[in-house]
């Protein structure tokens, strides 16, 4: 009987720490700097003027100006070893159109959500906490162009419209880590998407539709950040 309750209690010490035997020597046997991540970004926008093309009643081609905007980040990543990370990124970039030319503006955004594979290559200065860092990445952008009233001297529009564009960016910067599981840091973003086309009904009776086609937007993004590895 006492055997019986041995060999018991060795059966479910096994199940119990077994897990966990598996999860310590998969730590163990990770390359040091190797593991998973997620990283947090917000920052600042200042993208170049663009161009916009109307089409419909008079088509024009027009010089856009934007204003200073705001950007965050989110991405879940991996590092393979202290010089090589490859993550995916979602994000916001939020930029007021302060001018168009031909247009009367009310209230008008151009807003972007991408989604991105990034490559990041870091090199850990030796005997100090500091990681300088470059990489790049591409993918897509949902683009989101919304206005409580867009008009030249022949139509009215209200409202938002989406398209879906390829997008890309590159970045380098500098990292600090506090201690084994955060760091902190800065980082300079060159982020770009391609042309974006959206297609409005006028707001008057039968009045003919305006098509407007943005060309690709080009920024440069300034941003703070900070990693939690695990």
């Amino acid at each position: 009987m006492k055997a019986s309750h041995l060999f018991s209690l060795g059966v479910v010490s096994v199940l119990l720490l077994g897990p966990l035997a598996v999860s310590a020597q998969y730590w163990t046997f990770l390359p040091p700097g190797a593991g998973p991540y997620v990283r947090f970004n917000l920052g600042v926008t200042f993208p170049e003027d663009g161009h916009l093309t109307a089409s419909g009643p008079l088509a024009t081609r027009s010089t856009v100006q934007y204003d200073t905007g705001f950007a965050m980040d989110v991405a879940a990543g991996y590092a393979f070893n202290p010089w090589v990370a490859a993550e995916l990124e979602v994000g916001w970039r939020w930029n007021e159109i302060s001018h168009v030319n031909g247009f009367v503006l009310d209230d008008t955004v151009f807003s972007q959500v991408p989604f991105l594979v990034n490559v990041g290559l870091r090199y850990p200065l030796p005997g100090t906490p500091v990681v300088p860092y470059i990489g790049g990445g591409v993918g897509g952008a949902v683009t989101i162009f919304d206005t409580d009233g867009f008009s030249n001297r022949a139509v009215t529009v209200v409202g938002s419209a989406t398209d879906v564009v390829f997008a890309y960016q590159v970045f380098a910067g500098l990292r600090v880590a506090i201690n084994p599981w955060l760091s902190v840091g800065v980082d300079y973003k060159y982020f770009a998407s391609g042309d974006a086309s959206y297609q409005f009904e006028s707001l008057v009776c039968c009045g003919p539709p305006l098509h407007l086609k943005f060309d690709g937007v080009a920024m440069h993004m300034v941003m703070g950040n900070f990693i939690l590895k695990y």
